[in-house]
């Protein structure tokens, strides 16, 4: 049986990975590059010599993928740093007092701008969370994990059609599709199902979406936002469906404001803001089904 309550490795959600979780939303980054990152905090920067060639990757900007390797990698004092050998570069800073990351990439000598950098994606398989849209054996929770894709919208619609029962969505996934999670996040409100982040997950990005769109909410883990980016949809088409279902949703007018407010380079670790755990988290009253 499928357990609800989803946990995962708690090396993720450690302080040295906060740092770089900023990167993290834009692409899907591999767990080896995650923990490399992790181990090398206070050792500062690291590097990889042709004879000894670094992580191979998957990098994909707009629909043109090629494979390439990891050449540098390190963290320091806040700041995280991570280099590919076709000179793709992200420099990422964390605040432990704002929570706040801001991220600045490049592609050679050139700034990605935000459509292009929505564009991007690393790709590893053999190290990343699978993608898996799962209900428990009683049919009354679900769980979401990995990108947030056209893919886990048709999956998820037909997890809806085939489990009248469903009552909860517990979710983990660094984002993905900005248009798809407004797509999953109006099923969710849609049919009144609450959404949770359990303990040692993990939710950021377009994912943060999906959880502000329950009718009943709870985050124990980590729910970053960002600012809705998309390389083909425009921003202003975006933030029109985004405004309309949060203000269904009845989601906190100063949380909905955040988007506005931040840079499309900045994210922002919400659930660990001093008193934002309670302003996020909602029980209603009575039977989110019949409500």
């Amino acid at each position: 049986m499928e357990t609800y309550y989803a946990c995962n490795d708690k090396a993720l959600y450690n302080s040295e990975v906060k740092m770089i979780n900023s990167a993290a939303r834009i692409f899907t980054m591999s767990l080896a590059a995650l923990a490399t990152f992790s181990s090398l905090t206070l050792a500062g920067v690291w590097t990889e010599s042709e004879d000894s060639p670094g992580e191979p990757v998957e990098f994909c900007i707009d629909d043109i993928c090629e494979m390439t390797r990891y050449v540098l990698i390190g963290s320091t004092r806040g700041w995280a740093f991570h280099e590919l050998a076709n000179g793709y570069r992200v420099d990422s800073h964390f605040d432990p007092l704002t929570k706040l990351s801001t991220t600045v990439a490049y592609l050679g000598e050139v700034k990605l701008s935000a459509a292009r950098f929505a564009s991007v994606r690393l790709n590893d398989p053999g190290n990343l969370p699978p993608f898996l849209i799962s209900v428990s054996e009683d049919g009354r929770f679900a769980k979401i994990q990995g990108e947030v894709t056209e893919q886990t919208a048709q999956e998820f619609q037909r997890l809806l059609d085939t489990h009248p029962s469903l009552i909860g969505v517990s979710l983990h996934s660094w984002g993905g599709s900005a248009p798809d999670a407004i797509i999953i996040g109006k099923a969710i409100w849609n049919r009144r199902l609450s959404t949770f982040i359990p303990e040692d997950g993990f939710c950021g990005a377009e994912c943060a979406v999906l959880f502000l769109s329950g009718y009943d909410r709870r985050v124990e883990g980590v729910l970053e936002i960002s600012p809705l980016t998309d390389p083909v949809v425009p921003r202003a088409d975006l933030y029109s469906a985004y405004w309309g279902l949060m203000q269904e949703a009845d989601v906190d007018f100063d949380i909905m404001g955040l988007y506005h407010v931040l840079e499309w380079n900045q994210t922002l670790q919400l659930s660990e803001v001093v008193g934002a755990k309670e302003r996020l988290n909602r029980d209603l009253p009575g039977d989110a089904l019949n409500h």
